[in-house]
């Protein structure tokens, strides 16, 4: 099956991602974790804060390390910003300029995209990121479906 996909296919050879553009893979997923992670410690602060009760210890520990996981992310952030400005300076200036793109959302397309060299086009990008809807039914099918699908053995 594979070797016929590639005999009607054709598809090109795989290229490994540049170096510069997998780091920013890396520093893109860890700024997604310390924000997830800050914000887990900001609602738990909150919590704490309604306590009648509050741990001074607890709440000092939780504002250190809130802030520690700040001075990552803005580290992070400038880094990545350098990078893009290195290599993809013009392409992060011109998604920028569409309403409603920012410096975030331009570094995070041009991660994504690795610089818009991994598409060919538009469609393909948009179904990469899951913006081209698609329909899973079948034109001849008399009987729907369940939308209940198990994963594994079914249990009696």
């Amino acid at each position: 099956m594979i070797a016929e996909y590639g005999r009607t296919e054709c598809p090109g050879h795989w290229d490994r991602e540049a170096d510069y553009v997998m780091e920013l893979k890396q520093m893109q997923a860890y700024s997604e974790l310390l924000n997830k992670n800050r914000t887990s410690l900001m609602r738990q602060m909150g919590a704490f804060d309604a306590n009648p009760v509050q741990s001074k210890v607890v709440l000092r520990s939780c504002r250190s390390q809130i802030k520690e996981m700040e001075d990552q992310l803005g580290l992070i952030a400038e880094k990545m910003r350098e990078i893009v400005e290195t290599h993809h300076r013009q392409q992060h200036e011109q998604l920028q300029s569409i309403p409603g793109i920012g410096p975030k959302t331009s570094m995070a397309l041009i991660v994504l995209s690795g610089g818009f060299t991994k598409f060919e086009n538009a469609k393909q990008l948009c179904s990469y990121v899951g913006l081209s809807p698609r329909i899973f039914e079948s034109g001849t099918q008399c009987e729907r479906q369940s939308q209940d699908m198990q994963n594994g053995d079914e249990q009696n």
